[in-house]
């Protein structure tokens, strides 16, 4: 087992939450703006973190194109390092 993957992995987990709830707070903070609620009262750091990815599964199509989008950035970067060497 790769260990220094495992190590990345503990490293970027924290940034991942990080990036969920800010982007939890992005998003209902603008939805209930335009509805006058002040959500951070009545919202728990469960439904901040929940919020962006029930967005993401409600519809299959979004999901499919997020999920698509990464294979392909994965797969680019494989393309990019497996190349390095050439012109």
């Amino acid at each position: 087992m790769d260990y220094k993957f495992i190590e990345k992995l503990q490293t970027l987990l924290p940034l991942g939450y990080l990036y969920l709830i800010i982007l939890g707070i992005l998003r209902d903070g603008v939805f209930f703006y335009m509805l006058g609620v002040i959500f951070l009262k009545y919202s728990s750091i469960m439904d901040i973190l929940i919020s962006p990815l029930a967005e993401l599964t409600s519809q299959p199509i979004i999901l499919a194109t997020v999920l698509v989008l990464i294979l392909i950035l994965i797969l680019y970067n494989n393309f990019l390092a497996n190349n390095s060497h050439k012109n």
